[in-house]
This record gives structure tokens, C-alpha cells and sequence, in this order.
């Protein structure tokens, strides 16, 4: 219970939440470097063969859920933060493309005191020029093809953006 399930419980009603206690759904050893495999693997193959969500373990009540900043629409557009930075220095913000509906097409994102094109892909943008996209979680990056954004523009974890719809 660490939190993992903050933007699920974000973006939808959570019914049922259990804790994977039963032996069974367990594949034994249990990696201390690869836990993932050992314990949600065996439990979602057996929810994906029609078991029951009870079969696993206790119903849990209370679920830890994390401070996460929100986007907030604004008269200019869409407030959101970098909520994380993946290992080539793109990144993932708090803005879901769907906040944006027809106007992502010709939105700009101010970040870093920089004005950045919304592209398609990183090969839309010249060889180490910043520009902003939506990632294959749904979410607007920023990124720097062939390069990091974090590095290139000092972006971090919490460094605020906006995303600014132009019709």
C-alpha cells in the first residue's frame, strides 16, 4: 500500500481492493529484484481467466493515496507539473491530452521560460530541438529529440508548465 493506485483512483471509481495474500497466486521464489513478476503476474492471470478478485486475499478499506498535483484549467489554458522524468530526460507531465480535445493539434506548451511545438513524434522536431508530445500513457511530454529535457531545459520533477490551445 504505497500509493500506486493514486491516478487510477483518479480517473476512475476503484470497486475492490485486496491484499495478495493467498500462497497460490504466488510463483515461489519471490524475487527481491523482480517482485512484480512473482506476485501481480500469477494474480492477473488468474483474474484474466475468470477467478474471483476474493480468491487472492482480504478486501482492503483503506488505500494510501499520494498528495499528487492536479492540472488546473486556466483562462489561458491547461496549469500542469512534470510529475516525472524517465531515463532519456523526457518528461511526463500531469496533463492528459484528453484536457485539450480538439485544440491539441495547435497547442504550444510554455516550459522553462520556452515556447515549444506540440508534434506528433520526436522526428517531427530538428536533431536537439525541445518540443512537446503526447506519450503512449496518454499524458503531454516534453522532450528533446536526440537529447534530455531534463538537461537541456532544467525541467525536474515539479517544474510547472502550461499548455496553451491555439485555434
Amino acid at each position: 500500500d504505497n500509493g500506486l493506485l493514486t491516478l487510477l483512483a483518479r480517473a476512475q471509481p476503484i470497486e475492490a481492493v485486496h491484499e495478495l495474500t493467498n500462497p497460490q497466486f504466488r510463483r515461489e521464489p519471490v524475487s527481491a529484484t523482480f517482485e512484480g513478476r512473482d506476485v501481480f503476474a500469477p494474480a492477473a492471470a488468474h483474474l484474466a481467466c475468470g477467478g474471483a478478485i476474493a480468491d487472492l486475499g482480504p478486501a482492503v478499506s483503506d488505500i494510501a493515496l499520494l498528495p499528487l498535483p492536479e492540472p488546473e484549467r486556466t483562462e489561458r489554458g491547461v496549469r500542469g507539473a512534470v510529475m516525472h522524468v524517465d531515463r532519456f530526460g523526457n518528461t511526463i507531465t500531469n496533463v492528459h491530452a484528453s484536457m485539450l480535445r480538439d485544440a491539441l493539434d495547435h497547442a504550444r506548451v510554455h516550459a522553462a521560460g520556452r515556447e515549444l511545438p506540440m508534434l506528433r513524434t520526436y522526428a517531427d522536431a530538428a536533431s536537439g530541438a525541445p518540443l512537446a508530445l503526447v506519450g503512449s500513457s496518454g499524458y503531454i511530454e516534453v522532450a528533446v529529440r536526440e537529447g534530455s529535457a531534463a538537461e537541456t531545459l532544467g525541467l525536474r520533477r515539479g517544474s510547472p508548465l502550461l499548455v496553451v490551445p491555439f485555434r
